[in-house]
C-alpha cells in the first residue's frame, strides 16, 4: 500500500478468481477468498509479505489481490478506497 491513511489498517482482499463487481463506487477484483490486515506506517505506507513454498505443485496458481482501506474520508458511499487490482502466477 503506498498514499495510504497514516497509521492505520488496510484489507489485502486476494483469492483464486476474478469477480469485477462494483463494491462502494469502486470496482472489487479479487475474489474475497481471503482477507488479511495490512498496517501502514505514518508515510501511509504498508507491505504484505506471503511466504511461497518450494512445492512445483504451485507452479501456475493465480491469485487476485487488491488493497481496500476502510473509513477513508476521500472516499465516496460506505467510505472504502481501492488499489489498483493485480493477477499474481506462482511460479519459476
Amino acid at each position: 500500500v503506498t498514499n495510504g491513511l497514516p497509521n492505520w489498517v488496510a484489507i489485502a482482499v486476494w483469492g483464486f478468481s476474478e469477480i469485477a463487481v462494483p463494491f462502494d463506487g469502486a470496482i472489487l477484483y479479487a475474489a474475497p477468498d481471503v482477507l488479511t490486515p495490512i498496517a501502514t506506517n505514518a508515510l501511509g505506507f504498508g507491505q504484505l509479505l506471503v511466504p511461497l513454498p518450494p512445492d512445483p505443485s504451485y507452479c501456475g496458481v493465480r491469485t487476485w489481490w487488491q488493497a481496500w482501506t476502510p473509513q477513508d474520508p476521500g472516499a465516496s458511499g460506505e467510505g472504502y478506497a481501492a488499489s489498483n487490482a493485480f493477477r499474481m502466477t506462482m511460479g519459476n
